[in-house]
């Protein structure tokens, strides 16, 4: 690589302030990328301080507005994309430039979220669930990279050319604005792909924090479809399950038993799966029973409600 890596990417990462994760995720980045322009888009402009550390003050609180606005001040060819409670592992960059110089029609690229080492939340149990496909839709155990269709904007780097030619992410979307931006990049047919090789350490919640943000995510379902129907259809999945388990207790009392005891089986059998062991698989379970349910929840409860609008105050690093 003939230019430096700092030269070539810019890293986005929107915030509510900068916090104590935030700054390991600085010190990370700049311990692999030292001259790497950080552009962090906060709510609250705080005392922090690092020449290579953009402070921006929001225009709005909404996510996809924050990366929106810090890719509009960068200057590289490459985004980057972070959360605020994560980190990269050596390799990070490197490993989506060498893809995206050597695979020209592909415009987007993401890779695994693994276990975060710097938590006062136990992380054992949640990275656990996380590989269970009815939690994550991520690839799991891949040697190669892999086609598909959505990145979590937590672990995600664009051609910014490309970024700015789909508009970049949707202002009107307040949770899954990244499954948005997969969209349109593929529906202007360029490639998505999933690379083993960059690999982020993320931040797992505990278990109520993990339902308050699966409840958020469930709310946001019609607001994502809105906009990428029929791409998104699946995620109407779990709200299938909600009127479906409310349809049988209609019916009769024993449907809907019957349906929650096959329901629950199908999870613990996952539970051990992704656990093997019956300690874990007794910890793991309730993530894996609750995850669709509370998220279908969140769905039934915007068609009465609506989404989340700009209200991020149950969305806490912390929890």
């Amino acid at each position: 690589m003939s230019i430096p890596i700092e030269n070539l990417f810019s890293i986005v990462i929107p915030v509510k302030e900068i916090d104590k994760y935030t700054i390991v995720a600085i010190d990370k980045i700049h311990s692999l990328y030292p001259k790497i322009k950080i552009y962090i888009i906060a709510d609250k402009v705080n005392s922090f301080s690092n020449k290579q550390v953009y402070q921006i003050k929001a225009e709005s609180r909404n996510i996809a507005a924050k990366r929106n606005q810090g890719v509009n001040l960068s200057t590289t060819p490459y985004i980057a994309f972070i959360d605020s409670d994560a980190y990269p592992i050596s390799g990070w960059l490197e490993a989506a430039y060498n893809f995206l110089e050597s695979n020209p029609d592909c415009a987007l690229v993401g890779g695994p979220n693994l276990k975060y080492e710097y938590s006062e939340v136990k992380q054992e149990i949640p990275i656990l669930a996380y590989q269970s496909f009815l939690i994550n839709n991520e690839p799991s155990n891949l040697s190669s990279p892999k086609k598909v269709k959505i990145i979590s904007s937590s672990n995600l780097a664009i051609r910014k050319q490309v970024f700015l030619n789909v508009g970049g992410m949707n202002p009107n979307i307040y949770t899954g604005e990244d499954i948005e931006l997969c969209y349109k990049v593929v529906k202007q047919m360029h490639d998505i792909y999933f690379l083993p090789k960059m690999k982020v350490r993320h931040k797992q919640r505990s278990f109520k924090g993990f339902l308050r943000q699966r409840f958020i995510w469930g709310r946001g379902v019609l607001t994502v479809l809105k906009y990428t129907f029929p791409y998104y259809i699946s995620s109407l999945f779990p709200f299938l399950i909600i009127l479906l388990a409310l349809y049988l207790l209609t019916l009769k009392t024993f449907f809907f038993l019957l349906f929650i005891f096959i329901y629950s089986a199908a999870c613990l059998i996952e539970s051990f799966r992704v656990s093997k062991n019956l300690y874990n698989t007794l910890r793991v379970f309730p993530f894996i029973f609750s995850s669709l349910i509370t998220i279908g929840l969140g769905t039934f409860y915007s068609i009465f409600f609506g989404d989340i609008n700009n209200n991020y105050s149950n969305y806490k690093n912390f929890e």
